[in-house]
């Protein structure tokens, strides 16, 4: 389908008839993403199905950045297939609806204003060094948005340290060396040095991070203090902390109904997995045929992302409109739901 020709055509029908009545949303014709500027010439006023409507048109024109909105606007629903236009017609209803609620006196902070002692307060005055590898600059966080281009959001990530490289610039107290983040963590994954994890559900496993990927098909990389790898954590601690997390949660679910979700379950605890037979390659050269159960087992794959894996390996899956057709590297020959692979 062209969709560059349904774009071109869709905006010229909006510019040729009158300005919409009511609620409108203003829409770059060439996204800012994509070198679009804030022109009158590139801007026109959209109702919010329209607007909607135009997104996803450029999200199939262009994918990449272009599905972040999309995203933000549908949430997970994109992820599984592009949505119909009744679907658009009520996420831009209640995107009319919640913006409209918002205005004037449904503001909170309607008519208020923060004093000049607290803006001064939020203001970050202090000077950092960004360096592009062929010149070092220096300046406020506002003014190193001018001087090289990164948005403000990257700029606040880089100057902490947050963030290791952003178009080139990169922090000279954070990242003296002008390393980027994806070279930091790939050398971080083929370190041999030997880490010690342990699971929620009681295992402990030591090894190195090649390893780990090669056992679990996942690579190992925390990427918060206290985040896990496919349920394996860094200290028995945590892994236990998870354990006494879910159970606290299910107990004031249930007790917030009132009825027996969560612990009070009968069914809580039991395996309620489909099983499938599945034959499988994996990295390098891997194989695997059996039940997809004892894959799972075996990666520590928990339940709740046993369907995401079987969708997968069904054919199933897809992801901004595209089928996904492997799992951590491991891809399905064959899959049969019950019966056993001869």
């Amino acid at each position: 389908m062209d969709y560059h020709r349904i774009y071109r055509e869709f905006i010229a029908d909006r510019k040729a008839n009158s300005r919409p009545d009511g609620y409108t949303e203003r829409h770059h014709i060439l996204p800012r993403s994509l070198g679009g500027d804030n022109s009158s010439s590139n801007l026109i006023d959209l109702t919010a199905e329209d607007h909607v409507f135009a997104h996803v048109l450029l999200a199939k024109m262009h994918g990449g950045v272009m599905w972040a909105p999309v995203i933000a606007i549908f949430g997970q629903t994109i992820a599984r297939r592009i949505p119909t236009r009744r679907e658009i017609r009520l996420f831009a209803l209640a995107r009319q609806k919640s913006r409209e609620a918002m205005k004037g006196a449904g503001n909170p902070f309607y008519g208020r204003r923060h004093s000049t002692e607290l803006v001064e307060a939020m203001r970050d005055g202090t000077v950092y060094e960004l360096s592009d590898g062929k010149r070092v600059v220096g300046g406020t966080r506002h003014e190193l948005v001018e001087i090289t281009g990164v948005d403000l959001p990257n700029i606040a990530r880089l100057v902490v340290g947050a963030r290791k490289n952003a178009k080139g610039w990169y922090s000279t107290a954070h990242n003296p060396d002008g390393v980027r983040g994806s070279a930091l963590r790939s050398q971080m994954c083929r370190s041999k040095d030997v880490v010690a994890l342990w699971h929620h559900d009681g295992r402990r496993w030591a090894g190195t991070r090649v390893e780990f990927r090669e056992q679990f098909g996942a690579r190992l990389y925390f990427q918060s203090g206290d985040g896990h790898v496919q349920g394996w954590y860094r200290s028995a601690e945590q892994a236990a902390g998870h354990e006494a997390r879910v159970k606290l949660k299910a107990i004031a679910a249930a007790e917030a109904r009132g009825c027996i979700a969560g612990s009070r379950n009968p069914m809580a605890g039991a395996d309620r997995r489909k099983d499938a037979a599945v034959h499988l390659i994996g990295p390098g050269g891997a194989e695997y045929k059996g039940s997809l159960k004892a894959f799972a087992d075996n990666l520590g794959i928990g339940p709740s992302h046993f369907a995401t894996v079987k969708k997968t390996f069904a054919g199933k899956r897809f992801v901004g409109g595209y089928q996904v057709k492997s799992w951590k590297g491991w891809r399905a020959v064959a899959f049969r739901q019950g019966d056993p692979l001869h």
